[in-house]
């Protein structure tokens, strides 16, 4: 820079400093900057969905709470045509859920996946020390990423042990009592 530019520059304030930064400078600060937002935001993200896995499970107790005071309130005439149909809703309902977890479960996996490939794209870009600096903020990012999809995974496999007790629920009925 000409040292007609600084002085106008710096004319009216004495003390004043001047500090050029290059475009790489820039560039690398804004792609830390963003790199920093994006992880923010997936760690916002899988919070969300851990939230969201943890209230999932009072579905059941919801359900089984419902039929319970239909039972007890029913007339024993109408005790087993009600049983069949709870059953049926019960089989209809879990069908349900597994084709919504699986497609939401596919939809925020790979949300995830792109959000992390993202931010390794970003922090490519970055300096070597910068990005050792972050790192260890993605590292455990990779790792809570993990433990969410296991989490959705699990979700839907928990289902199977709803057909299983239903099946041994049908079976049990069956059994002489003692």
């Amino acid at each position: 820079m000409s040292a007609e530019v600084k002085s106008y520059l710096l004319d009216s304030s004495s003390g004043a400093t001047f500090t050029m930064v290059t475009r790489k400078e820039i560039r690398d600060m804004n792609n830390t900057r963003l790199a920093q937002k994006l992880m923010t935001s997936l760690w916002r993200l899988l919070k969300r969905e851990k939230v969201r896995t943890d209230t999932n499970g009072t579905h059941l107790e919801r359900w089984k709470r419902r039929w319970g005071s239909l039972m007890e309130n029913c007339h024993e005439e109408d005790r087993v045509e009600l049983e069949n149909e709870m059953q049926m809703t019960r089989i209809n309902s879990c069908w349900e859920d597994i084709s919504v977890q699986i497609q939401k479960g596919k939809e925020v996996t790979c949300e995830i996946v792109s959000s992390l490939q993202e931010i390794k794209d970003v922090m490519i870009k970055l300096p070597t020390s910068k990005r050792a600096e972050m790192r260890t903020c993605f590292s455990s990012l990779c790792a809570e990423a993990d433990a969410v999809v296991n989490n959705i995974i699990h979700r839907v496999t928990l289902k199977r042990s709803h057909f299983s007790a239903f099946f041994q629920e049908m079976a049990s009925n069956l059994q002489p009592s003692l």
